[in-house]
This record gives structure tokens, C-alpha cells and sequence, in this order.
């Protein structure tokens, strides 16, 4: 038994080497038909005397298809059943016939013709003519520059004159124009209607011998605010002031207060008591500090025109007077800083509480109540009878007198804050 299946695994290790020597056989046809130029494959030229010989190898005989041998199956045996094996057919391998093709003839390239350019046309550059010659020249100077325009020759000749133009920038107003130092004044063109239209002015150089410098000098215009009215309030009045168009050039606001310490109030006294009459008595006041800022800068400024104010009070000073006071009258003193107290306005009835006044300047008002002396005592001025008798008995002496002097006024005060 042993013996047999020895045989038969010799018999099967002869078929697979057989099978692999053919499988060997195919590839390597493959791989010589592979080789093979596509376009003429297996065609040889040969080029004898000019003449041109094309060889058409001969066709391969295909290879035979390997015998098929077929195993006998083994004798089955009790103990060990050997599993037939299965042999792979080999595969025949076709041949590939070469295709004749036919030979491209080359393809003559076209040499493409030279693109001509367009010759330039020349350019006629200007010719520049040669600047005038003057005998003497002339310099422009602006002050402050781009702050006008200026047109005018830049040199005269001599027995000969110029005329220049100056129109001011927007924004900026004509100051003066200076030819060597000296101020001139523009032309006048006669026509108004074209002075109105026309903002360049026209100004003339005269005969000279030396240089000219013309000096334009300008300014910033000012900023023109239109009419407004401002408005301030205190705890005791209302204050409006109405301004016309131009008397700022700047926004400002309008503060007021109202002076309450007793200290700034007797100096405030002293100076109105200056502008009254000798016989007039303070018997009720009340002291106002009206100003206007800038909003810009935050500086007291001042209107460049008159104004209108009016001060409504929110109730009449004569509620504080004494029931003796007899006639009272109301009175509106301006305080300059620089300048001595004056009454500029008063009021026909003590008891009305609307002020109105011109004025082109602000500092300290004050509106005052005041009442003829009716007795005096010591250099004192009372405005009652009874008053002056009360001093007079706390004296002991019964002296009185109508006319005090006006330094001697200062006991008989009565000042209000009210």
C-alpha cells in the first residue's frame, strides 16, 4: 500500500512541473508579442541604393494545447482515505498576430510669415517760447497762504504799469494790500451791479524802478450767530436776555446768580447808594451777576451789540418792605467793573415784577426799593418819622433833622435778599 501511494505522489509532482514548464512557455510568447512595435511590429527595413525594402516576418505557428492526464484515483484504504487532488487545467494561451500598419508620412510645418508693427507716428512736442523779459520783477506774498488768490504778471517794465487781482478764499476777509510797504486801495470798476457779483478786487502797481513786493494780508471771517433769546433762572427770578443776529460769534449760554452773602451785598450796597439821590433811602434790594460764556473756550464774553433783557421776578420786593416805608420806588442799577454805578431803568409801580432794560454789557444788576428820608437823627437817615424819634429816645435825646449827607446814610440801610 505504501508502495502505491508512493508511486502516485511521483506521478503528481511530474504532472505540476510539466504544467509549470508550459504556463512558462505562454508568458514568455506574451511578453516577445508585447515587444513588438505597435505601428510596424516584426517589420525590418532595409535601404539599399535609395530604395526602401519592407520584411513581413512570418506568422507564428501557435503553440499545442498541453495533454490533459488524468490520475487514477487510489485504492481506498480502511484507515487512512486520502483526498483526491483536483489539477487545474491549464489555460491555452492565444497569440497575438501582429497588425501591419501603414507608415505616417511627416506633416511639413508651416513657418509662419513675420507680423510688420505699426511704425510710431512721431509726437510734435511744443515748442516753449522764451519767458518775457521785464526790467523788474514782481513777488506776491500771501498772508496767511491759500488764503486768497492772486493774479497778476510776475514782472513791469519800467515807465510801464500793472494790474494784479486778490480774491479772498471763503472763509477769510481782505485785511490790506501793501506795494513795497505802502497801503493802496482797490480800483473801482463803477458798476455795482458787477462789484456785487464779482468778488476778486482789482488793484494797480505804478510806474517804478526798482522790484515790487505785494503784500496781501487776510483774516478769518468771523462766524455770524443768528437773533436768539437766552434764559437763566434764580430762586427768585427769571432772566431773558434777547440777542439780534451778529452780536456773538461764538455759541455762548447765559448764567446768572443771585449774591446772598452779606459781605458782597454791603459792598454792592456802598456802590449803589453812589448813584442815588441824597434823599433816597435803600429800603429793599435784590443783586443779580449776569454773564455770558463762551461754549467753546468757557471765557466771559461780551456782545459786540445792544441787547434786551428782561428780569421777571417770581414775586415783589415790596412783600419784604416795612409797613412804614411810604412810596416806595423801584430803581435798576448796572455795577461795571470798571466804571462808577449807574441807574438805568425804573419802574413807575414798586410792586410790579417785570424789569426790562437795554444794555451792551453785563456784570452786577441790582434791582433796588428805595423811599425818601423822612427824619434824621446823629447823621442818620430814617425813613419814618417815628423811626428817627426811636433812635432819638433810645438816647436820650429828642434832636432830629430832615437833610442827612449821603455818608451818613449807611445806619438807615434796610437791604433785602429777597
Amino acid at each position: 500500500m505504501q508502495k502505491n501511494l508512493q508511486s502516485l505522489m511521483n506521478k503528481l509532482m511530474k504532472i505540476s512541473v510539466a504544467m509549470m514548464l508550459a504556463l512558462t512557455a505562454v508568458n514568455y510568447q506574451i511578453i516577445l508579442a508585447e515587444n513588438t512595435e505597435p505601428g510596424q511590429p516584426g517589420e525590418t527595413e532595409t535601404q539599399e541604393n535609395g530604395q526602401k525594402e519592407t520584411t513581413t516576418p512570418t506568422p507564428e505557428t501557435p503553440t499545442p494545447e498541453p495533454t490533459v492526464i488524468t490520475t487514477p484515483e487510489p485504492t481506498p484504504i480502511s484507515t487512512v482515505e486520502p483526498t483526491p487532488e483536483t489539477t487545474p487545467e491549464p489555460t491555452p494561451a492565444s497569440t497575438v498576430e501582429p497588425t501591419s500598419g501603414t507608415t505616417p508620412e511627416p506633416t511639413p510645418e508651416t513657418t509662419p510669415e513675420p507680423t510688420q508693427e505699426p511704425t510710431p507716428e512721431p509726437t510734435l512736442e511744443p515748442t516753449l517760447e522764451p519767458a518775457e523779459a521785464f526790467d523788474y520783477k514782481i513777488s506776491y506774498v500771501i498772508d496767511p497762504e491759500a488764503a486768497a488768490v492772486v493774479e497778476g504778471p510776475d514782472g513791469m517794465n519800467a515807465e510801464e504799469e500793472a494790474v494784479f487781482t486778490v480774491e479772498p478764499a471763503a472763509g477769510y476777509q481782505l485785511v490790506s494790500v501793501k506795494i513795497n510797504d505802502e497801503l493802496i486801495e482797490p480800483l473801482e470798476t463803477g458798476d455795482e451791479k458787477a462789484d456785487a457779483v464779482n468778488t476778486a478786487l482789482r488793484y494797480q502797481i505804478p510806474q517804478t524802478e526798482n522790484d515790487v513786493t505785494v503784500v496781501v494780508a487776510l483774516e478769518q471771517e468771523a462766524a455770524v450767530i443768528p437773533a436768539a433769546e437766552y434764559t437763566a433762572e434764580t430762586e427768585d427770578a427769571v432772566i431773558t436776555v434777547s440777542v439780534p443776529e451778529g452780536a456773538f460769534t461764538e455759541e455762548v449760554r447765559l448764567q446768572a446768580e443771585k449774591i446772598m452773602e452779606p459781605t458782597r451785598l454791603e459792598a454792592v450796597a456802598d456802590q449803589v447808594e453812589d448813584a442815588l439821590e441824597e434823599a433816597q433811602l435803600i429800603v429793599g434790594m435784590a443783586a443779580y451777576d449776569i454773564s455770558f460764556y463762551s461754549l467753546s473756550s468757557g471765557e466771559e464774553i461780551e456782545p459786540q451789540a445792544g441787547v434786551s433783557v428782561n428780569i421777571s421776578l417770581k414775586a415783589p420786593l415790596t412783600e419784604n418792605l416795612s409797613e412804614d416805608v411810604v412810596e416806595p420806588e423801584m430803581q435798576v442799577v448796572h455795577l461795571p467793573e470798571d466804571a462808577a454805578a449807574e441807574i438805568i431803568a425804573a419802574a413807575q409801580n414798586a410792586e410790579t415784577t417785570e424789569i426790562n432794560f437795554e444794555t451792551e454789557s453785563f456784570s452786577t444788576y441790582v434791582i433796588t426799593m428805595t423811599t425818601k428820608a423822612a427824619a434824621g437823627y446823629q447823621g442818620g437817615a430814617y425813613s419814618t418819622m417815628q423811626a428817627a424819634i426811636d433812635a432819638a429816645a433810645q438816647a436820650g435825646d429828642c434832636l432830629l433833622y430832615t437833610s442827612p449827607s449821603p455818608r451818613d446814610r449807611q445806619k438807615s440801610r434796610m437791604p433785602s435778599s429777597a
